[in-house]
């Protein structure tokens, strides 16, 4: 939620300096921001979604898992991810950046070989996997959560960063809502 904060209040400040948008985009939670930028949701419905997905994470993710960045490109982190079913490509960043997510002990075991090889890799101070599987857990408490937000249209185009594509506002459902924090990042 602090995160938010200062990304939407950064906004407003660039738009009282008469610097306004013409499109957004966001990387996972920032993709909330960048709806709130756009007027695609009040504030009070964007403070509603990043309070309650950040604690239905505390209460149901946190403990369960880790993530880290791989200078690799996707394609090449698939070879590696064969020999670990159970980590997920969590975010597409760049060409040569990757994220990916999982169990911890899993993660480290492949984080060590890469290091091993001369691959850097940053391990990200979370202790759960978004963007993975494990998000399932959580799909009907944030359709509940978020059940009452009502997303609309908006003359700055959203960039999504879910579906890869533009979307018109009324597409930020609560259901979009679920496969930002569970789908992969598609930044690239």
């Amino acid at each position: 939620p602090a995160l938010w904060a200062v990304m939407v209040s950064l906004a407003h400040t660039w738009r009282a300096h008469g610097i306004h948008p013409d499109a957004v985009i966001g990387h996972s939670q920032g993709e909330i921001a960048a709806a709130t930028v756009a007027d695609i949701l009040t504030l009070d419905d964007a403070a509603r979604i990043v309070a309650l997905r950040s604690q239905l994470i505390a209460h149901h993710l946190a403990g369960n898992g880790a993530m880290a960045s791989i200078a690799l490109p996707a394609t090449t982190l698939h070879h590696h991810l064969q020999h670990h079913p159970d980590l997920t490509i969590a975010a597409h960043n760049g060409p040569t950046t990757t994220v990916i997510a999982g169990p911890t002990p899993s993660l480290e075991t492949l984080l060590t070989h890469l290091e091993q090889q001369g691959t850097r890799v940053r391990r990200i101070p979370v202790d759960y996997a978004s963007h993975t599987p494990e998000v399932e857990t959580i799909h009907t408490q944030l359709h509940t959560a978020l059940a009452p937000i009502t997303p609309r249209n908006s003359p700055i185009t959203f960039h999504s960063t879910v579906t890869a594509t533009p979307l018109d506002g009324t597409h930020l459902t609560p259901d979009y809502w679920y496969r930002n924090l569970r789908n992969p990042v598609l930044f690239h």
